[in-house]
């Protein structure tokens, strides 16, 4: 029923517009409804063509075809997923985020809203009362929800929680300082995007929880 096959799932989703969306949506609803969770894409539970997802966390939302437009913040939460049974990855994230989407549904007296605009997804109190008390941000629906869409719109774009893994295991201290400033070094950044970069630019961003997270140091 899930989808665990996670080179399936690195693929990302090609959006079709006539797709049937809502129907999509009550698999989902019904997947969510038997397994648990915070959140399914389309692509989880074997759907092609369908660039959908549904978050339930304060209410059920649908998104179709969503866009991530604006985000601040981050944060390290420890994140599960259905597709990985039995795991728990620390992540980084943003603990707010701005989604933009097609078209999207909000569950009302059981019934399908279409809405406009964006969404916003976040605490708005997270700055002042959260960021001292972590504990408080585990239980925030807002900050569960936030977490939650982005997610399930990594999982649209092919990627998943290993894709934003925070690195347990650093390079020692001595491989990093025999590193020249033009040295080429391997990372991916917060977006989970991999790339090459010299050892100059990457320093200053890897170290001391900075957004880049070192990946491999280049054989010369």
């Amino acid at each position: 029923m899930i989808v665990t096959d996670l080179d399936e799932l690195s693929v990302p989703v090609d959006h079709k517009p006539d797709k049937d969306h809502r129907e999509v949506a009550r698999r989902l609803q019904s997947v969510l409804d038997e397994v648990g969770g915070l959140g399914l894409s389309a692509n989880q539970i074997g759907v092609s063509g369908s660039r959908t997802c549904l978050v339930r966390a304060k209410q059920d939302i649908l998104f179709v075809n969503p866009r991530i437009v604006n985000r601040e913040e981050q944060t390290e939460p420890e994140e599960g997923c259905l597709s990985i049974p039995g795991k728990r990855v620390r992540t980084r994230r943003n603990v707010w985020v701005e989604v933009e989407a097609d078209a999207w549904h909000v569950e009302s007296v059981g019934e399908w809203n279409e809405i406009g605009g964006r969404l916003e997804f976040g605490p708005d109190f997270w700055k002042s009362h959260q960021e001292s008390n972590p504990e408080a941000k585990k239980s925030n629906k807002d900050y569960l929800e936030s977490i939650a869409v982005q997610h399930e719109i990594d999982h649209l774009n092919g990627k998943t929680i290993y894709d934003r893994q925070v690195d347990q295991s650093p390079f020692e201290k001595s491989k990093l300082q025999s590193l020249g400033r033009n040295d080429k070094v391997f990372v991916r950044n917060s977006d989970g995007e991999e790339f090459n970069v010299k050892w100059k630019y990457a320093s200053k961003k890897t170290g001391d929880g900075g957004p880049w997270t070192l990946l491999e140091i280049n054989d010369s």
